[in-house]
């Protein structure tokens, strides 16, 4: 018996967009939204890190003790959203889920530098342990 073997070739289309005056700016626009939306939402983040870094029972005398707020959290943030629609009319021109995708991108972005900071903590605690395990070893 003789086997046939049809070969399929997929085909992939690309596409260029060449837009026009009105096009490009509104894209423009969107970008420099979406831009503002992820400094704001990381800087929140980073500001409730560096608020609430020490316990309230032992902050040092030179920093003041902030306003008590929960961790800025997706869900949180994502409420957030029609808050800032309705502040700002220039927000609505911006699908919602695009909005809620840069929220994505702060805790995707986020969440691998933790894991880079622990990998590198844990790197200098190993070479750490193994410095004090050679100092700890009498020389013969």
């Amino acid at each position: 018996m003789i086997e046939v073997m049809l070969i399929v070739m997929q085909t992939a289309y690309q596409y260029k967009l060449k837009p026009n005056n009105e096009l490009v700016s509104t894209i423009e626009l969107c970008l420099d939204l979406l831009r503002r939306q992820y400094n704001y939402r990381l800087g929140e983040r980073f500001s409730w890190w560096s608020e609430n870094r020490c316990p309230v029972n032992a902050c040092p005398l030179i920093m003041p003790i902030p306003q008590l707020r929960n961790n800025p959290d997706y869900y949180s943030q994502k409420k957030d959203l029609v808050h800032t629609k309705d502040k700002f009319y220039s927000y609505k021109l911006i699908h919602s889920q695009v909005l809620q995708d840069c929220i994505k991108r702060v805790i995707s972005v986020i969440s691998y530098q933790l894991s880079v900071i622990s990998y590198q903590l844990s790197v200098i605690s190993y070479q750490l342990s193994v410095i004090s395990y050679q100092l700890s070893v009498p020389l013969q």
